[in-house]
């Protein structure tokens, strides 16, 4: 349940004007727009014949889940986006493996005073979500120590929200999203949220906190890092906080203390660059990509400027020097005859060592999956269009404050194992620990099944060398 409280100044009669509410042509009824009913009359997912997982992600086909709950032979579904709803009810059944049979689709009916105080609260939440904002005045601590917890148990700490803003704050709630029952692990949230303590929400004046305690629930034999999103709710926006936790064996925690990362592997082991096929453009001319920042993409390797700039392609001799399959033969003596020509084999050698450094990150038959939404450098949430899905891409050790490493901005060219007919250019959009999220044009996902193995070769914009 979403809570007994208004939290819109809007009476109970207005919110049957609200035109996101559906109407039923031939009666008063009204029907939820984030919430549809599945019926299981036989009570297989309750009684454990197909499981809460499965039907998890059978729902998230359609979309993202926002709450799951069980009202006697039916389940409540909440979808965090209104088309999600309308696509299973237009379905008319949802089907999941491995159950007997499909589960019908129904809508949901607002019907009296509580139902209709929850929809409204639901429809602030959503439209809150589509507004997550980066504020800054906000501070997020996990208060917890920085090492695994034993797999099978049961694990209690404290997420601390304080206004560091002059002006306060109204937290109206704190929300989790749905978790299946029978999942490896599942978040909870424990007593003391704003919604529990009183109908008008939480203010939080100037240096005022919020303390709210979090509970994570494992089953036996889980391990590796599992998240979730901790949504702090205001009157006006919503602020969307990623919760990391890792499950396992019981660890040293000096194993923990960040470590250099290993040396890649050499370039003549990875020869990703040699791929031919068409090459399909990640941001060709006509399309409009909204992500934060993605103009940099399009201009770091644009010249602008007026006297014309030669190419000043690597010479085969100093690029096989590098690599080793030649002898060197630098002479690193300068003098007024050959100072140009020195200087363009020292830019040379600088950007065929980078260009080494960096296939030597190529990656040969790696899972590549969408992604849907992000969390940005100051913990915000950001949800993605259809056209402007990322692809993450699980790796180790990528991320460094230099180079050697694959960065921001960087170029990579994407090709299915033994298919030559088609490339794919991307950009590298965001580096993280342990993932990368690339930007590809519009159909990359669409062209290839879910999950998908793929050749990744990385490579850096020369236009600085150029100049």
């Amino acid at each position: 349940s979403f809570g007994p409280q208004p939290l819109i100044a809007h009476s109970v009669q207005s919110l049957l004007r609200v035109p996101a509410m559906r109407h039923n042509a031939n009666s008063e009824r009204v029907f939820s727009t984030h919430r549809a009913v599945i019926v299981d009359y036989g009570r297989a997912i309750s009684g454990g014949t197909v499981s809460q997982v499965a039907v998890h992600a059978a729902l998230e086909e359609y979309g993202r889940v926002w709450h799951m709950e069980q009202m006697g032979s039916k389940w409540l579904v909440t979808f965090q986006a209104a088309p999600a709803t309308s696509a299973l009810i237009a379905s008319g059944a949802l089907v999941v493996e491995g159950a007997p049979e499909p589960f019908p689709a129904e809508h949901y009916q607002v019907v009296g005073k509580k139902s209709c105080v929850e929809e409204e609260r639901l429809l602030h939440l959503m439209e809150n979500m589509k507004r997550a904002t980066k504020s800054g005045s906000m501070k997020i601590e996990d208060v917890r120590e920085p090492q695994p917890i034993a797999a099978g148990t049961s694990f209690d700490w404290s997420i601390r929200l304080t206004n560091r803003g002059t002006q306060p704050r109204t937290l109206l709630s704190v929300e989790v999203p749905y978790q299946p029952a029978d999942a490896p692990v599942c978040f909870s949230l424990l007593k003391g949220t704003p919604q529990s303590k009183g109908k008008q929400g939480l203010l939080l004046s100037q240096t005022f906190s919020h303390t709210q305690a979090v509970r994570l629930v494992s089953r036996p034999g889980t391990a590796g890092v599992f998240r979730t999103r901790l949504v702090f709710n205001f009157s006006t926006y919503a602020l969307v906080h990623e919760v990391a936790v890792e499950v396992g064996g019981a660890l040293d925690p000096r194993s923990l203390a960040p470590r250099p990362p290993p040396p890649p592997p050499p370039a003549a082991a990875r020869p990703l660059s040699d791929a031919t096929g068409e090459l399909i453009p990640a941001l060709p001319p006509g399309r409009v990509c909204k992500l934060p920042g993605v103009r940099l993409l399009t201009t770091a390797g644009t010249y602008k400027g007026v006297k014309p700039l030669q190419e000043f392609e690597l010479p085969a001799d100093i690029v096989k020097t590098v690599e080793g399959r030649r002898g060197a033969s630098f002479n690193p003596w300068k003098t007024a005859q050959n100072y140009r020509t020195r200087l363009h084999e020292l830019l040379w050698l600088e950007e065929a060592q980078q260009a080494q450094h960096t296939h030597a990150y190529d990656m040969v038959r790696v899972e590549v999956e969408p992604v849907r939404d992000y969390m940005d450098a100051n913990g915000m949430m950001n949800c993605l269009g259809p056209s402007e899905l990322l692809t993450r891409v699980k790796c180790e050790s990528l991320l460094a404050e230099k180079r050697p490493c694959i960065q921001r901005g960087d170029k990579v060219i994407a090709s299915r194992p033994g298919d030559g007919t088609s490339r794919w250019e991307g950009f590298v959009y965001i580096v993280t620990h342990n993932a990368l999220l690339l930007l590809f044009g519009t159909e990359f996902h669409a062209a290839q099944p879910t999950p998908t193995q793929m050749n990744l070769s990385f490579s850096v914009e020369r236009l600085t060398h150029r100049l």
